[in-house]
């Protein structure tokens, strides 16, 4: 338990040939299946946790071990575990792999396909799908007055002024209707000194 300390935080990992990471618009798994390897560039990730479940007090040859990891985008958690093995001196690799969650959506959301084309032939599909307003819970909300919708709808910028946010130029917002719907994504911009919001999505 104690190496895996060694990979927490921020970690340079080389993605391995067997991934779906693109060098010079080629996919590095179709290169690996030609029998061509390349150089790799390292990349930064960020390993925020890695908590072994129901942990032995040994560990032997064969023996197997759960692990739940929190981790940032682009992480490979092969390549973690490949790592692992190589500073232990002992080698090891992945058996199994469950993602728990990605974003804001967990595993416990997710339907099986079986559930989807059950629903599909009753014509029930909608009742699975859940609105873009609640797919972007990591987006402010700004409100819209009725008389800015027509206005939004067609891509027109509306004064920041007359929709205050705390946030920084280039920030992006959800523009909502008054029954929560989502009109928009909108960017926050700045010109001379003047600042605005600016749809670049439009639903």
């Amino acid at each position: 338990a104690g190496a895996i300390n060694d990979f927490l935080g921020q970690v340079l990992q080389v993605p391995r040939m067997y991934s779906a990471v693109k060098v010079k618009g080629q996919k590095l798994y179709d290169l690996a299946r030609q029998g061509v390897e390349i150089p790799r560039k390292a990349r930064t990730i960020t390993v925020w946790q890695w908590q072994l479940i129901n942990p032995a007090a040994r560990y032997g040859f064969r023996d197997q071990l759960t692990s739940e990891i929190t981790c940032s985008k682009g992480t490979y958690i092969r390549t973690l575990v490949n790592d692992l093995g190589e500073l232990l001196g002992v080698g090891a690799h992945l058996s199994e792999l469950t993602r728990l969650q990605s974003g804001a959506f967990q595993l416990d959301q997710a339907v099986s396909l079986e559930v989807v084309r059950d629903y599909m032939s009753k014509g029930r599909l909608g009742d699975l799908l859940i609105s873009l307003n609640e797919a972007l819970p990591q987006l402010p909300s700004l409100q819209l007055q009725e008389d800015d919708l027509p206005k939004v709808k067609n891509g027109g910028k509306i004064s920041y002024y007359k929709y205050r946010l705390l946030l920084e130029p280039k920030a992006l917002v959800k523009m909502l209707d008054d029954t929560d719907n989502l009109v928009a994504i909108a960017r926050l911009e700045e010109a001379e000194g003047y600042y605005y919001w600016q749809p670049i999505k439009v639903f």
